[in-house]
């Protein structure tokens, strides 16, 4: 009897399928290959159908489906048979053209044994639909040096709706930030992030919405990151992490996406959760690079450690692509701002990503791309991303939760179990509704003092500051629950974001000066379903500088051609003066400051918002000198990472620059540009003029130069030395450290040596199985990471390299084949 055995019996190679078991208690073998019968298959227009084929296959051999059917309109552009080690799937997104009952014959071939089976489908009208964002990122990076406005466009989908209502949530994007509506269901972001706002926050989460007007709002969280570089009289330590898992080069294969641990390490705690930004693209980290190529994931801790998830990749079984791993992420040294705060460093992780079999196998609460990714057939919509949850209706019913309406990330609405905060995070349910959130016209006018409050599920609370003298405003919000998750953000009298505190790491912190009478609010609200008791400390920071907004650009002073000017430069403000260059004439401006109150800075931006160059260096005075061919108006700011006020003095001069019939004539700084003298910038050689090349840029400056090619010392100016970059020689000036020794900038490295972006910098140079003597005394030329370069000899002792900052002395082999000892960074 049939009724007293399992369902599954285990031979020694696993279970035996259970037609094979039938087949053996009858007495007779099993069929090679079979397809056993269905029953009516029912599918829906605009929703995925991910059928798996009942197919039994004995014959050891590869598998190969296909299928015959009806001449349904375009057919083949929506439906597919997927063959993996299980077997096959058919998958198919009906389309309105597809409705009716349809008879498909499916052939199944392994060796020379064939077997058929018919199913029947039965396509339906379209299950109720929610919009849903198409092709939309969780976020991107950027570099405001390079890209200095941001416009991005996305799409919703929806199958019941000609149009949509599209737009950011709460009305509250960053300062200087527009939606314009491009199309029935499409829309397009743009902002120019000003050094205020980059100054307040290294990270921005727009949340976008899309309604139909009849069912929830779907919305979806937009993060734009940029990593600020630290300044070195700030205070604090660096941070730093370790890379737990993949291993380096390692080949790894999943049809679930690839996670990545990190163990980070901080004096502060993160401002934020850090970021995993991760390419396919081929680069190369050692090199300036669009960080436009990067995607983002969230990292989520976990005990002591940091996780994230990537997508499939969607490559197909045994299909490879190369990953490029960053950490994005600061500390919060800089309470008020991001001036002071630490990067991680820029160390890559690379390994080698393997398709594995179609996705379908995502458990409950796994991040997904697509319904058809999770077992359950139900990936739902959450403002961070798709979530895979159990189903349910009137057969299948839930455990201890409710049953309710989600959209999936395909659009329809099904019944699953409770919202994924609820099930995933455990957060209380906060169901969205149609229309705007509370507004700041809610704002309770307040003065300074300590208030406190509990933000219940989907609350916030708001505050509103107003004086009638200019004020420095400092803001500290303090969760008192522990697990507690509280934000602060600041907003103008339009209210627009201006400030952001952080993102909900229990304390966070705002400072920023109002004018006489101008209006300022903070808003305190929590993630949706974070709720908690909270503390708003409101003071007024001592006055013992002015607080002046930021003029017009109207209202910018013109810098004086040839002559001094000076300033008092007020926390969290920039001051900014307006510069005009005679054609074929260039300009330099220093400034000077006393470094024992604060640092300041210099940047230099064009007429397109783009920075030109910038001064940021560790030691007053700073100065910037710039050629220019054209007489555009450009814009000098001077801007300080401190939370001082500071006196400055500064100089502007008009140069001449030098007439040239090749670089030859130029110092190091220039190369031979429309015959004259330039200091020209650049992103690649190919930028540059003839007999010159782009190599890096040295470590914390915002731009590459040319430099002229050479061949020996002699081809370069006095001052400078034929420099062995890993793309080639060029004149640079030379300074006196040694091989291994640290470094910012290849003109502190002796004769050859370059600046290379190790921790710390180190002294080397490239190309040392062309010309050994490049390596010079202490050195040694060895290969590392396939490239012939000169490290410091360690053999002696291995305390030698500078252990401490992660250098070690390892085995490392000459061009030669000869087996030495050298300093190298460790990874």
């Amino acid at each position: 009897m049939l009724g007293g055995l399992s369902r599954d019996v285990f031979t020694s190679s696993g279970p035996l399928p259970f037609g094979v078991l039938l087949a053996l208690l009858a007495g007779c073998p099993p069929a090679p290959l079979s397809i056993a019968e269905l029953e009516v298959q029912n599918a829906y227009v605009g929703e995925l159908l991910n059928l798996p084929l009942p197919i039994e296959n004995n014959t050891g051999q590869p598998l190969s489906v296909t299928y015959s059917a009806p001449p349904l309109q375009n057919l083949d552009r929506f439906a597919t048979v997927v063959v993996h080690k299980r077997g096959a799937d058919f998958r198919w997104t009906p389309i309105l053209e597809h409705l009716g009952t349809h008879t498909f014959t499916f052939l199944a071939a392994a060796a020379s044994e064939r077997a058929s089976q018919e199913i029947v489908f039965n396509v339906q009208t379209a299950r109720p639909a929610a919009p849903s964002f198409f092709g939309v990122p969780a976020g991107r990076a950027f570099d405001p040096s390079k890209e200095p406005c941001l416009n991005f466009d996305f799409t919703a989908r929806d199958q019941n709706t000609d149009e949509l209502d599209l737009g950011v949530w709460s009305g509250m994007p960053p300062r200087g930030a527009s939606f314009e509506k491009t199309g029935p269901k499409s829309g397009r972001f743009a902002w120019c992030p000003t050094a205020d706002q980059l100054a307040a926050s290294a990270r921005w989460t727009v949340t976008f919405f899309a309604s139909d007007g009849v069912h929830e709002v779907v919305l979806h969280d937009y993060t734009l990151a940029y990593i600020p570089r630290p300044k070195d009289l700030c205070a604090g330590v660096d941070p730093s992490f370790a890379w737990i898992h993949p291993e380096a080069g390692t080949h790894l294969r999943s049809e679930v996406g690839y996670y990545v641990e990190i163990r980070a390490t901080t004096r502060s705690p993160p401002r934020d959760h850090p970021l995993l930004l991760y390419t396919t693209a081929r680069i190369d980290p050692l090199l300036d690079f669009d960080p436009g190529l990067l995607s983002v994931a969230r990292f989520s801790p976990h005990e002591d450690e940091w996780r994230a998830r990537m997508p499939t990749f969607r490559l197909a079984e045994d299909e490879e692509a190369p990953v490029t791993l960053f950490v994005f992420g600061t500390d919060n040294t800089d309470a008020f701002g991001t001036r002071c705060d630490r990067p991680f460093p820029r160390e890559d992780r690379r390994f080698i990503a393997l398709g594995d079999e179609e996705a379908g196998v995502l458990e409950t609460c796994t991040p997904c791309g697509e319904s058809g990714d999770c077992i359950s057939r139900l990936c739902a919509a959450t403002p961070e991303g798709g979530r895979c949850v159990p189903a349910c209706d009137e057969t299948l019913q839930c455990e201890g939760q409710a049953c309710v309406e989600v959209v999936t990330v395909d659009g329809p609405v099904i019944a699953a179990c409770a919202q994924p905060a609820v099930l995933c995070d455990g957060r209380a349910a906060c169901p969205v509704q149609p229309g705007p959130r509370p507004s700041r016209e809610l704002a309770e006018r307040v003065a300074a003092g300590v208030y406190e409050g509990e933000l219940r599920c989907q609350e916030e609370q708001w505050f509103r500051l107003e004086d009638a003298a200019a004020v420095r405003w400092h803001a500290e919000l303090e969760a008192l629950d522990s697990g507690a998750q509280v934000e602060l953000h600041a907003l103008d009298r339009e209210g627009r974001i201006v400030g952001v505190g952080g993102a909900g790491m229990g304390r966070e912190m705002i400072e920023r000066c109002t004018s006489p009478g101008e209006p300022f609010d903070l808003r305190v609200f929590a993630p949706e379903g974070h709720g908690g008791r909270f503390r708003l400390d409101i003071r007024r920071a001592p006055e013992d500088c002015a607080c002046v907004p930021a003029p017009s650009p109207a209202e910018v002073p013109m810098l004086p051609a040839d002559g001094r000017f000076s300033g008092r430069l007020c926390p969290g403000i920039e001051q900014s003066f307006t510069v005009r260059a005679a054609p074929e004439r260039g300009f330099a401006v220093s400034v000077d400051f006393d470094s024992r109150v604060a640092d300041l800075d210099l940047r230099l931006v064009d007429a397109d918002g783009r920075a030109v160059d910038e001064s940021s260096r560790a030691l007053a005075p700073e100065r910037i000198s710039s050629e220019r061919a054209d007489d555009r108006p450009y814009t000098l700011s001077v801007f300080s990472s401190d939370f001082r006020p500071a006196d400055y003095e500064g100089f502007a001069q008009t140069l001449a620059l030098t007439p040239c019939g090749g670089s030859t004539g130029c110092d190091s700084e220039r190369v031979c540009e429309q015959g004259r003298c330039r200091r020209s910038t650049c992103q690649r050689s190919t930028d540059c003029p003839h007999e010159s090349i782009c190599p890096p840029a040295d470590l914390g400056a915002v731009r590459q130069l040319c430099r002229k090619t050479c061949e020996v010392p002699s081809d370069c100016p006095v001052g400078a030395a034929c420099k062995a970059y890993r793309i080639g020689f060029a004149c640079t000036s030379t300074g006196a450290r040694a091989i291994g020794d640290p470094c910012i900038a290849s003109s502190e490295c002796e004769a050859a040596l370059v600046c290379h972006s190790w921790p710390g910098g180190s002294c080397v140079a490239f190309h040392c199985d062309v010309d050994p003597a490049l390596c010079g005394r202490g050195a040694l030329c060895a290969e590392v990471d396939a490239l012939a370069m000169c490290v410091k000899d360690c053999w002696p002792a291995d305390d030698l390299c500078r252990r401490d900052e992660g250098y070690e002395c390892g085995e490392l082999f000459s061009p030669g084949g000869q087996l030495e000892l050298g300093c190298t960074a460790s990874d």
